[in-house]
């Protein structure tokens, strides 16, 4: 049976891991991604009625788009991005950095206009 180096935790290809272990982590990962995409559904609906005028880049509106861009990129966006290379540890390192750098630059950009939504409302 191969060793663990325990200094640098690098576990050889040949130690097996465990698949049920793997398939709670995917069922728990899908419920907690359907949990955050009614949330943010939730947080749409709601930001939508709230003042019965929905979402307009103007003035007065503008600031309702903060909140759900927030919401959206440092929490949804940021979570797909740090839990993708635990979701795909076997898949080769390229695409899941592409992938990772995707998500990253998503969240980056959505907070970028959730500060910008949030600007005007304070002058």
């Amino acid at each position: 049976m191969a060793e663990i180096n325990y200094q640098t935790m690098d576990i050889p290809p040949e130690v097996p891991s465990s698949r049920s272990a793997y398939r709670r982590f995917l069922a728990g990962f899908a419920g907690v991604q359907a949990i955050g995409l009614v949330m943010m559904t939730l947080l749409g609906v709601f930001l939508y009625s709230f003042g019965k005028s929905g979402f307009a880049w103007d003035k007065e509106h503008v600031f309702k788009f903060h909140p759900l861009f927030m919401t959206t990129a440092l929490v949804h966006l940021n979570s797909k991005g740090m839990l993708l290379y635990r979701l795909m540890r076997n898949r080769p390192k390229l695409p899941v950095k592409i992938a990772h750098a995707c998500f990253n630059l998503m969240s980056f950009s959505m907070t970028i206009a959730g500060l910008v939504a949030r600007h005007p409302a304070q002058k």
